[in-house]
């Protein structure tokens, strides 16, 4: 996967809705990254993906790094889950382990839970564009790939994995 330097330009209103609020989730993302690393070191290094995970989605409209994105951010949901389990089985009250770690994870919680419904709603969008459901400008895509968008889209090496 390479990062792309150029923007593929959304076809739809919704989807031009969509790349906006992702590039505010980005930014968001970055924040939140930044505030995981007091917390724990894992969930830094999951944030650091997801951002380049929506990065990708949002310049070449990829439903499949959506995907991406939400199985981490379903890891990290996970990884926070099991901190609250931790305290709940072990009876650790919340001045025992830090006020302000706890309410980081609790805000990030939050975040997580928001950013995969409105990922979510971009996968929907993407996916429709891809498959040319929503009469955007990769209708021509559906079914089987022609030659030409196949070498537009994969490169002209004449190599296809399908």
């Amino acid at each position: 996967m390479c990062i792309p330097m150029k923007q593929v330009t959304p076809p739809t209103e919704k989807s031009k809705k969509l790349v906006t609020t992702l590039k505010y989730l980005l930014v968001a993302q970055l924040v939140a990254m930044a505030l995981s690393i007091m917390v724990s070191s894992t969930l830094f290094i999951y944030m650091l993906f997801c951002c380049l995970f929506l990065y990708l989605s949002y310049t070449q409209l990829d439903f499949c790094s959506t995907i991406v994105y939400i199985f981490f951010s379903g890891s990290q949901l996970l990884d926070l889950m099991l901190t609250f389990g931790t305290f709940w089985q072990n009876d650790i009250s919340i001045s025992e382990y830090g006020v302000v770690p706890f309410v980081i994870e609790v805000v990030l919680t939050v975040y997580i839970i928001t950013a995969i419904w409105i990922v979510f709603q971009a996968y929907k969008e993407f996916k429709a564009i891809s498959t040319g459901s929503s009469g955007g400008m990769y209708s021509g895509l559906q079914g089987s790939r022609d030659q030409a968008s196949a070498e537009n889209y994969y490169g002209a090496t004449g190599i296809f994995f399908f």
